[in-house]
């Protein structure tokens, strides 16, 4: 019984504590980029498509677009592509920060709602 209590508080003693003032992990952000209608596919305006394309956006520690994966489809490739192709030429991310507020590379969840102008 004694080694068990000693043993109990050599662990104890050993995890480090944790401030309240420790700064939390962020997650990168989309700063700019939003679609506008000038980023409609003209041959999707012409067949009246629409659709959602969901996407993964791996963001580098510098807060560049290193890959686009397709989560999700439209239905539609010529929006699916075109979603992939603005966020590389259009959008600026700011990337995510560990708890140490350091930069790191990580994946932001994104999807793009294609509507037509009514």
């Amino acid at each position: 019984m004694k080694n068990a209590l000693i043993l109990a508080i050599t662990v104890t003693l050993s995890l480090p504590a944790l401030a309240f003032s420790d700064p939390a992990p962020t997650n990168p952000k989309l700063l700019s980029g939003n679609p506008s209608i000038h980023d409609y596919p003209k041959a999707a305006l012409k067949q009246r498509l629409e659709g959602m394309t969901s996407m993964n956006l791996y963001i580098t520690k510098s807060g560049k677009l290193s890959t686009c994966e397709i989560t999700e489809s439209s239905g539609h490739s010529i929006l699916d592509q075109a979603s992939c192709r603005m966020m590389a030429f259009k959008a600026r991310f700011s990337p995510a920060k560990d708890i140490n507020g350091e930069n790191v590379a990580a994946i932001l969840p994104h999807r793009i709602n294609w509507t037509l102008p009514k």
